[in-house]
This record gives structure tokens, sequence and C-alpha cells, in this order.
């Protein structure tokens, strides 16, 4: 749990990376960050995960959260303020 401004740091140090990646690795990361948001909403609509999912997860997102310190959260809560 964290207040606003923690995510937010996280989500400026990910943009910084990205600036710093060519323009394939940036199309690769944003293919597997948008089936990462897709599997989020199938999961609230109790829906399957979408196809290509855990080879997305495999190959980029688990190395993101790793990065990240974040690989063993299984949810994040904010409090304190709105995020942007």
């Amino acid at each position: 749990m964290a207040v606003p401004r923690v995510w937010e740091k996280f989500e400026e140090k990910m943009k910084d990376i990205a600036r710093e990646n060519g323009a394939l690795k940036t199309a690769i990361a944003g293919w597997a960050k948008r089936l990462g948001e897709a599997k989020v909403n199938s999961e609230i609509k109790h829906e399957a995960a979408p196809f290509c999912y855990s080879f997305a997860n495999f190959l980029i997102l688990k190395r993101i959260k790793q990065a990240l310190g974040l690989d063993m959260v299984k949810m994040f809560f904010f409090g304190a303020a709105p995020l942007k």
C-alpha cells in the first residue's frame, strides 16, 4: 500500500527506461503491457486471460516486475489522494 506519488515514481522510472530503449524493444514492451492490462480487465469480468498473455508475462512482464522489486506482490493499493 502506498500513496499515489510512490506509484507515479514507478511510472516515471519506467518511462525513462523506455526512452532509452530502441523502437523494437519499446514496441515489444508496449505489446506486453497491453496484454497485461487486458488480463486485468478480463479478471474483473471473470473471463479467461487473453491469448498470448502467458507468453508476454514469461518474456517481458515478469522481468519488469522483478526489476521494480514487485515480483512477489499480489495486490496494489493506494490511498490519501486521487491518482492522475
